[in-house]
């Protein structure tokens, strides 16, 4: 019995001084074309990875014409601290046991706020988003797909940066005005 005890008393232990990681975030889910999906970075439900993607969002989309699309995100930032991502592009086929499998792909274009691909109509693609670490922001990402020829195409937040550039080129302004002013009343 006492043996028993050691032992069992050993396993506890042992067990006890495992780390047990949360699964870092990989969420996958559809999107259509000119369709708008939102996703916020979720915080962490105990330990994380380190050594892998803290989140990744695959969308699968399935083209009804061929032609080039646009895979974009919008989102606001602070341009002295932004945020780490990456976006990308593969077609794929599943096969008879349900996995998927690549297909070989010349490539896409990255753009500032995301992707622009060629795509055959009924060929699958994954579209892909990774925030690769874990850095204690949680931010918003509003993804969308569209055609090259999109009217309305989201671009990431820097909208309110445009009022501190104002304000610079105004103030550069007045001072290239004022020192012009100087120098014909010297």
């Amino acid at each position: 019995m006492k043996k028993l005890f050691i032992l069992l008393s050993i396993l506890c232990m042992m067990t006890g001084s495992v780390t047990v990681y949360a699964k870092n975030y990989e969420w996958q889910e559809s999107i259509a074309y000119e369709e708008t999906k939102t996703v916020t970075i979720p915080q962490p439900e105990g330990e994380i990875d380190s050594g892998w993607v803290y989140f990744t969002q695959l969308f699968t989309f399935v083209p009804e014409e061929d032609g080039t699309y646009r895979f974009l995100v919008s989102y606001d930032e602070d341009e002295a601290n932004p945020y780490d991502i990456y976006m990308g592009v593969a077609p794929f086929r599943y096969t008879d046991d349900g996995s998927k499998e690549y297909l070989d792909y010349s490539g896409y274009l990255e753009l500032k706020n995301g992707c622009e691909f060629d795509a055959m109509a009924g060929v699958h693609y994954e579209l892909g988003f990774q925030y690769p670490n874990h850095d204690g922001r949680y931010p918003e990402f509003t993804f969308y797909v569209g055609s090259d020829d999109a009217e309305q195409v989201p671009e990431t937040g820097d909208r309110h940066l445009l009022l501190p550039s104002v304000l610079v080129l105004s103030a550069a302004a007045a001072v290239i005005w004022l020192t012009d002013l100087r120098r014909k009343h010297i």
